[in-house]
């Protein structure tokens, strides 16, 4: 399977990694050395709003989850 992660720490990506369904999500990042990788989960919207306890909640996770460069580009507007 291919997946795909996002650092929570310094918002590198990482597009396609090959893993077996039964290996563990990788949590060391390429990047900055720490332990902030996070899966990126992709199946619509209701993925995301089921385990979602507020808005607040629903918007943190797609803005982690929007990219580093993005995100950097909406914060300087």
């Amino acid at each position: 399977m291919l997946y795909d992660y996002v650092c929570k720490e310094c918002g590198h990506e990482l597009d396609d990694v090959s893993q077996s369904i039964k290996d563990e999500p990788k949590k060391k990042c390429p990047e900055c050395g720490k332990m902030g990788l996070d899966r990126v989960i992709y199946g619509g919207a209701y993925a995301f709003i089921k385990n979602t306890g507020t808005i607040g909640q629903l918007a943190d996770r797609n803005t982690r989850d929007m990219g580093h460069y993005k995100r950097s580009e909406i914060e300087e507007r």
